[in-house]
């Protein structure tokens, strides 16, 4: 669960691992942690597979080359 500041949409892959909720709305933001601790069993996986494959160091690594490869190429 996190807020609209910053990367946390990304991190809840599009709601599929996580929620996003308003800045300033501590109901809102206490009713997602709710729900999502009632679905931990739903959402580990997911939530593992997302790690691993979009904010390893591996898929940083490979972002930040793919970067410089492509200011090399001009």
């Amino acid at each position: 669960m996190g807020s609209e500041a910053g990367y946390y949409r990304s991190f809840s892959d599009a709601g599929k691992v996580g929620t996003i909720v308003p800045l300033d709305n501590a109901e809102a933001a206490a009713a997602a942690a709710r729900a999502l601790l009632d679905r931990t069993d739903m959402i580990a996986g997911a939530a593992r597979e997302t790690a691993l494959t979009r904010f390893s160091a591996r898929a940083e690594a490979e972002g930040i080359d793919a970067v410089y490869q492509s200011l090399w190429q001009g």
